[in-house]
């Protein structure tokens, strides 16, 4: 989504964001074209607005609040439920948690093996799914948005999800507004309210019952994701087979 490129430059005046393009484009750290085809067209991203606000130094959240589009954002973050941050760890990650219960040799596993940054690989469906407590969140999503139902379904399988669709989401189901930002990548963690050790903390709080069962569950999402990758490298090879 977009806004008025003139809302956004009454923004940019209270936080002292430079005027000129070309300084608010080195202050974002974007191009001075990117910046100046936006003003053309009177509209500016929310990722920009993103950008603007790190480069003022204020909370991205509290900036895209300033707009319409995002009124009330801010008030409406809240601290993630133990489900959402599960459903953004991988197998890998839940593996190396199973590899520090071992003790001996493998303590400290943790910090030798980074968290991967969101998005993960299947985190945006994974976090769509998890919040959809009553299996009717993409119906309500797509009526409320205009969004067919099918392209919002293919947008999940793709792994994509709008920010503005990521926010309905979250406060359909009841959960934190700044969550699907974060886990879509659009915000860091820290900017959504969630702690920056948020996924280690919930993989330690399970039980070791807990913990073996979530390896099972994600290991079986990273084998639906890798088969899926083959076939379609397979497809792609045949089609370029034929081409010759």
């Amino acid at each position: 989504m977009a806004v008025d490129a003139r809302d956004f430059k009454r923004w940019a005046e209270t936080v002292d964001l430079p005027s000129s393009v070309a300084a608010l484009a080195r202050a974002m750290g974007v191009s001075r074209p990117t910046v100046q085809a936006q003003f053309v067209r009177g509209r500016v991203s929310d990722q920009t607005i993103v950008l603007a606000a790190r480069a003022a130094g204020v909370s991205p959240v509290r900036a895209l609040s300033s707009f319409a589009i995002y009124e009330g954002l801010a008030d409406r973050m809240k601290p993630p439920t133990m489900t959402e941050v599960l459903s953004q760890t991988t197998y890998i990650d839940t593996a190396v948690e199973v590899v520090q219960r071992l003790g001996g040799t493998m303590v400290g596993a943790r910090d030798r093996y980074p968290e991967p940054p969101l998005p993960t690989l299947d985190g945006v469906r994974s976090w769509f799914y998890a919040i959809d407590h009553h299996d009717d969140l993409r119906r309500r999503v797509s009526e409320a948005s205009g969004m067919g139902a099918q392209n919002l379904s293919a947008s999940l399988t793709d792994n994509k999800l709008r920010p503005d669709l990521a926010v309905l989401a979250a406060d359909l189901a009841g959960v934190s507004s700044t969550s699907g930002l974060v886990v879509t990548g659009f915000i860091h963690p820290t900017e959504g309210g969630w702690p920056h050790d948020a996924r280690k903390q919930a993989l330690a709080a399970l039980t070791e019952l807990e913990l073996v069962d979530h390896l099972t569950q994600r290991s079986r999402h990273a084998s639906r994701i890798l088969t899926q990758a083959t076939q379609e490298r397979a497809k792609m090879q045949k089609f370029r087979d034929t081409l010759g």
